[in-house]
């Protein structure tokens, strides 16, 4: 789904990391000494090709005494803000579940790129879309709080900037008779939930891009419907990862949800919304048949934009 960006990697590459690897399609796994080196040869490669190729440095810190923590000092020392490398790299930085919080306790620098390791299909991928080539937003002269009472913090100006790029590629003619993108790919999408307000979360993000909409809870699923794509959000504890496997019941109600989902709607892609994401319930998810996962709280649209380039790359 990266096709067009070269992606280093600096950081770990199991479990969840390896995961995220499997997304990308022109991947060079870096180590400290290297990425110098790959920086550079990024910055000239985009110099001297037209249309310019765009690079990302992925940066993956798995707990908060990572050693690679020192490389984002060294970073700023080999990438002045307005050098040629700057402007062909973009630097990602990951993080692992031990970063769950750290705004309050362990703080990184607001100008960083910071993505946890479970939002990969609402803010990862849909980032990396934003810095192709030939998939640039359109930044208002205002976007940036100019001439503003009130200063925008960096983090959230990147989260209007992805936003108008997302908006972009999902809505490519600014005409209202002109068909929307995502509606053209997605046509039905079913949500299985347990509460009436994440049913009319989904439902009003869904209608809001032409998608038709149907719902039901995990108890009632014989439906009449062919749908595109499967949502389950679920009420779920923060320890239910503890839970004991029982090799009797399939698993935790969750997995058996997954599995029954999957066998009777074997064409549409499955996606989970997690409320306390760990590696362990993603990876039993997957064996189950999940496609997708998000955690909660998500960013809608970045769903859409991921959901979009799967099912036009398909």
């Amino acid at each position: 789904m990266s096709q067009s960006i070269a992606i280093g990697w600096l950081g770990p590459t199991h479990d969840c990391w390896h995961w995220i690897l499997s997304h990308f399609r022109d991947v060079t796994l870096l180590t400290d000494r290297s990425a110098p080196s790959w920086l550079e040869l990024q910055s000239q490669a985009s110099s001297e090709s037209e249309p310019r190729v765009n690079a990302v440095l992925l940066l993956a810190l798995e707990s908060r005494s990572d050693d690679r923590l020192q490389f984002l000092g060294q970073f700023e020392q080999h990438v002045a803000p307005n050098s040629s490398v700057a402007k062909s790299v973009a630097l990602g930085v990951l993080l692992g579940n031990d970063w769950v919080g750290h705004r309050r306790t362990f703080p990184l620098p607001e100008s960083l790129h910071t993505f946890y390791w479970y939002e990969l299909y609402d803010r990862l991928l849909p980032w990396l879309m934003s810095n192709s080539p030939d998939l640039e937003p359109d930044i208002p002269g205002d976007a940036n709080g100019v001439g503003s009472k009130r200063r925008i913090s960096p983090r959230v100006q990147r989260w209007i900037d992805t936003s108008m790029a997302i908006d972009k590629r999902l809505h490519p003619q600014p005409s209202m008779q002109s068909p929307k993108r995502v509606a053209n790919t997605l046509s039905m999408a079913m949500i299985v939930t347990e509460t009436a307000l994440s049913r009319q979360l989904w439902s009003d993000g869904f209608s809001s891009q032409g998608i038709h909409c149907i719902a039901t809870t995990p108890n009632h699923l014989e439906v009449w419907a062919n749908p595109d794509l499967i949502v389950v959000d679920l009420e779920s504890a923060p320890l239910e990862v503890q839970q004991a496997y029982d090799p009797e019941c399939e698993g935790t109600p969750r997995e058996r949800l997954v599995r029954q989902l999957k066998r009777q709607f074997p064409n549409a892609v499955l996606l989970v919304a997690e409320a306390f994401p760990r590696w362990e319930t993603w990876n039993a998810l997957q064996d189950c048949g999940a496609d997708l996962m998000v955690a909660k709280p998500f960013q809608f649209t970045g769903i859409v934009d991921t959901l979009t380039n799967i099912a036009t790359s398909s």
